[in-house]
């Protein structure tokens, strides 16, 4: 995804990383969770999911400085899914 090799460029993260964020974001896709949503912001929310299960200390703040709003709203809805 553009979106997240963007991210990963951004952030200096490893491709390991956003190979991982690819694979959330495709789960959410399949799951229909992304579907009328912003792609940006899922492809955001799975990025900092990506990195905070790394334990990267990227923090919310600089994924959303780079995606905004989009990527709080989506990251609502995936954890929601993923984790309950």
């Amino acid at each position: 995804s553009v979106e997240l090799d963007m991210l990963s460029s951004k952030l200096g993260v490893s491709r390991v990383v956003r190979d991982e964020a690819f694979m959330i974001y495709r789960k959410a896709f399949e799951k229909g969770l992304v579907k009328g949503r912003s792609v940006k912001g899922f492809a955001a929310a799975a990025f900092y999911v990506a990195c905070r299960q790394a334990r990267l200390s990227i923090l919310l703040d600089d994924v959303v400085k780079l995606q905004a709003k989009l990527m709080k709203n989506a990251l609502v809805f995936l954890v929601y899914d993923f984790y309950e």
